[in-house]
């Protein structure tokens, strides 16, 4: 489910509502026709659309709520937190293996064995996750 047609100046308290009610994105009044359809792909791969800003603060809002986690030890290698990393930036799968000069498939098996590990299911919770943990 997305909103669309939403007020540009959307205030950030009622964004977060709606992000926790579990809206998958956002479009704002007079989006770019060419936005608005890479936003729909993206939630159709199963990726939140929202503004950088709202992701951001969300995060940082977790990161402080829960200083504990970052004294958990990571069942990640290296190259793992890499992806994760990336992931958590907004990457896409794409990106990341032109980035990292990696296959997709190499993208895709990495991120499978990230999301077991780390006990998530989309790149929204991973992000989340990261933010706590690294």
């Amino acid at each position: 489910m997305a909103l669309f047609n939403v007020s540009q100046q959307i205030d950030i308290q009622l964004e977060k509502e709606i992000l926790k009610r579990g809206i998958r994105g956002v479009f704002t009044q007079n989006c770019p026709c060419q936005i608005f359809i890479k936003g729909i792909r993206a939630i159709k791969k199963g990726e939140l659309w929202f503004s950088r800003r709202i992701l951001t603060q969300v995060l940082l809002d977790l990161n402080n709520e829960d200083e504990h986690f970052h004294d958990m030890e990571i069942p990640l290698t290296l190259r793992e937190k890499e992806l994760l990393f990336c992931v958590a930036s907004g990457a896409s799968y794409d990106q990341i293996s032109y980035d990292l000069n990696i296959s997709l498939n190499t993208v895709k098996t990495h991120i499978y064995n990230i999301y077991k590990k780390i006990n998530v299911s989309n790149r929204f919770q991973a992000s989340l996750w990261a933010a706590k943990n690294f």
